[in-house]
């Protein structure tokens, strides 16, 4: 019984709907005009940032691994990075991402030393390289990411 109440009461809502009215002619159909278009706000443009040698820099360090397999594609030098640096105007977005590493052997140690190349994970020479690097570049941010345990979970520092 209630199933058949509900059908009677669907058949009837959609047989009186205002739209079915209008084609019996039963209701007056007003048009309805849109207002004038306006022109959409304009968005708000991108800063301008320099091109070239004075794009603002970003720094990225890895320390241990696999940190510096992660940022490995932002290296600009060849050795480390011989399928080429991504971090020049990186995804267009008016910055340069470069980024500084030790290299492993073997390259996924658990136990790995201090490493080698332009950032060695060593108490004695890793804050002169790592201020070496950024007085070169003068960054307008760094990020490191390193290795928390032996258990190869990540920290990130910024």
């Amino acid at each position: 019984m209630r199933n058949r109440l509900l059908i009677v009461w669907a058949l009837a809502c959609l047989f009186s709907s205002p739209e079915v009215e209008a084609q019996r002619g039963a209701v007056k159909v007003e048009r309805i005009v849109p207002p004038p278009a306006t022109a959409p706000a304009p968005l708000r443009p991108r800063p301008v940032l320099p091109t070239g040698p004075t794009r603002p820099k970003i720094l990225l360090t890895g320390y241990w691994p696999p940190t510096n397999e992660a940022v490995r594609r932002f290296s600009p030098n060849p050795t480390q990075n011989p399928a080429g640096w991504i971090g020049s105007d990186w995804e267009g977005r008016g910055y340069d991402v470069y980024a500084y590493f030790p290299e492993f052997n073997p390259p996924n140690c658990t136990v790995c030393g201090r490493g080698s190349g332009d950032l060695e994970v060593d108490y004695q020479d890793t804050s002169a390289d790592f201020w070496r690097i950024a007085d070169s570049l003068q960054p307008i941010a760094i990020i490191t990411f390193s290795r928390g345990f032996n258990d190869r979970s990540w920290e990130a520092g910024m």
